[in-house]
């Protein structure tokens, strides 16, 4: 009788305990606390992040006409969570942040597909809070930093006779990203862009 009122107690024990160590292992507390939404969760040690391949862009600068400057238009970003399965999960809470190593210009968040207006906030560089829907896809519109214009070529007369020496403009580089993080895990994408200095004759 006693060993059964013990293995009882056991029980009991544990299934009060289930739940909570149900909530937890999703990671609702957690999220809520990091700003996400009361009914979303953080990524599992076992789930992944998927995010697209990165973007290279090159800004040409052919003589006479050098890259005037301005940003990379991307299509939708998409951030795919998945289970250790392969399947989809839905109401996951990614953090998103934006930024760019060459450029103090942006990147830049957009409300829709348009990309005419920006997301109101503290500037280009704010953070984001993603949720993934049915299929496991969080989505944002967004684009690159914006690229400064061209070096221009520059010329020197020598020599006699005297000839135009001329010399290409240096070329610029940088990286747009967006990374996002739920849990332990994370993604990046990259635009890795180039402004090409103006090139000679």
């Amino acid at each position: 009788m006693r060993t059964n009122t013990k293995r009882a107690s056991v029980i009991l024990l544990l299934a009060m305990a289930l739940p909570v160590l149900l909530v937890q292992a999703c990671g609702q507390p957690i999220a809520k606390d990091q700003g996400c939404p009361a009914d979303t969760f953080l990524a599992n040690s076992t789930d992944s992040i998927t995010g697209p391949g990165d973007v290279t862009f090159m800004g040409e600068s052919p003589f006479g006409s050098p890259y005037p400057g301005g940003t990379v238009f991307v299509p939708p970003v998409q951030f795919l969570v998945t289970d250790s399965t392969g399947q989809p999960r839905n109401n996951v809470c990614l953090l998103a942040y934006t930024g760019d190593t060459a450029s103090p210009l942006g990147p830049y968040w957009y409300t829709d597909d348009t990309y005419s207006s920006f997301i109101t906030g503290p500037g280009p560089f704010q953070a984001r809070i993603l949720v993934t829907n049915d299929t496991g896809v969080a989505r944002v519109f967004w684009s690159s930093a914006t690229l400064p214009t061209a070096i221009t070529v520059t010329s020197s007369v020598t020599g006699s006779p005297p000839a135009i020496t001329y010399t290409a403009g240096a070329d610029q580089a940088g990286t747009s990203f967006i990374h996002v993080y739920s849990g332990a895990q994370e993604a990046t994408f990259n635009v890795n862009w180039t402004v090409q200095g103006e090139q000679t004759p």
